[in-house]
Protein backbone atom coordinates (compact mmCIF):
# COMPACT_ATOMS: atom_id res chain seq x y z
CA UNK A 1 0.00 0.00 0.00
CA UNK A 2 1.40 3.40 -0.71
CA UNK A 3 1.00 6.01 1.77
CA UNK A 4 1.77 9.84 0.64
CA UNK A 5 1.98 12.19 3.85
CA UNK A 6 0.29 15.77 3.44
CA UNK A 7 2.03 19.30 4.18
CA UNK A 8 4.98 19.20 6.43
CA UNK A 9 4.24 15.49 7.95
CA UNK A 10 6.67 12.81 7.58
CA UNK A 11 6.02 8.92 7.54
CA UNK A 12 8.65 7.11 9.81
CA UNK A 13 9.90 3.40 10.34
CA UNK A 14 9.91 3.70 14.20
CA UNK A 15 12.78 2.35 16.40
CA UNK A 16 12.16 -1.29 17.36
CA UNK A 17 11.45 -1.29 21.19
CA UNK A 18 13.77 -1.71 23.63
CA UNK A 19 12.73 -4.64 25.46
CA UNK A 20 16.02 -4.80 27.18
CA UNK A 21 18.44 -2.11 29.15
CA UNK A 22 21.96 -1.71 28.81
CA UNK A 23 22.54 -2.96 32.30
CA UNK A 24 20.94 -5.87 30.97
CA UNK A 25 17.31 -5.00 33.05
CA UNK A 26 14.71 -6.98 31.29
CA UNK A 27 11.86 -4.71 30.87
CA UNK A 28 7.73 -5.62 31.47
CA UNK A 29 5.44 -4.25 28.50
CA UNK A 30 4.28 -1.81 30.50
CA UNK A 31 8.25 -0.28 31.37
CA UNK A 32 9.25 -0.45 27.81
CA UNK A 33 10.50 2.43 26.29
CA UNK A 34 10.20 3.65 22.43
CA UNK A 35 13.06 5.12 21.37
CA UNK A 36 11.95 8.57 19.52
CA UNK A 37 13.52 7.87 16.23
CA UNK A 38 13.27 6.18 13.55
CA UNK A 39 14.20 5.85 9.62
CA UNK A 40 11.62 8.57 6.96
CA UNK A 41 10.22 6.71 4.60
CA UNK A 42 7.86 9.17 2.84
CA UNK A 43 7.56 12.79 3.43
CA UNK A 44 4.64 15.72 2.67
CA UNK A 45 5.32 18.50 -0.17
CA UNK A 46 5.51 21.15 2.47
CA UNK A 47 9.19 19.37 4.44
CA UNK A 48 12.25 21.01 3.91
CA UNK A 49 14.96 19.81 6.08
CA UNK A 50 13.96 16.12 5.74
CA UNK A 51 14.61 13.34 2.93
CA UNK A 52 13.64 10.06 2.55
CA UNK A 53 15.64 7.65 3.90
CA UNK A 54 17.44 9.70 7.19
CA UNK A 55 17.35 8.13 10.31
CA UNK A 56 15.95 11.09 12.63
CA UNK A 57 14.77 11.76 16.06
CA UNK A 58 12.38 13.65 17.23
CA UNK A 59 10.92 14.83 20.28
CA UNK A 60 9.59 12.29 23.15
CA UNK A 61 5.56 11.57 22.64
CA UNK A 62 5.17 13.78 19.37
CA UNK A 63 4.32 10.96 16.70
CA UNK A 64 0.80 9.74 15.49
CA UNK A 65 1.39 5.80 15.02
CA UNK A 66 -0.13 3.96 12.49
CA UNK A 67 -1.88 1.05 13.02
CA UNK A 68 -3.51 -1.75 10.78
CA UNK A 69 -1.42 -0.24 7.93
CA UNK A 70 -0.15 -3.06 5.62
CA UNK A 71 3.79 -1.32 4.27
CA UNK A 72 5.15 -4.57 2.78
CA UNK A 73 6.47 -5.19 6.37
CA UNK A 74 3.94 -6.25 9.19
CA UNK A 75 6.69 -6.59 11.86
CA UNK A 76 7.57 -3.11 11.66
CA UNK A 77 6.05 -0.07 12.98
CA UNK A 78 5.23 3.03 11.28
CA UNK A 79 4.22 6.91 12.75
CA UNK A 80 3.66 10.40 11.75
CA UNK A 81 5.48 13.08 13.17
CA UNK A 82 5.58 16.60 11.87
CA UNK A 83 8.86 18.07 10.71
CA UNK A 84 8.81 21.27 13.53
CA UNK A 85 9.03 18.19 16.15
CA UNK A 86 12.18 17.00 14.59
CA UNK A 87 15.17 17.61 16.29
CA UNK A 88 18.20 16.25 14.19
CA UNK A 89 18.98 14.30 11.82
CA UNK A 90 21.71 11.59 12.18
CA UNK A 91 24.77 11.61 10.07
CA UNK A 92 26.57 8.79 8.54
Amino acid sequence: MKFRPLNDKILIELAPIETVSNGGIIFTDNRQKRPQWGIVIAIGPKVKDVSVGDKIQFAHGAFQPLKNYDFGDQTKDYALVEEKVVIGIFQK
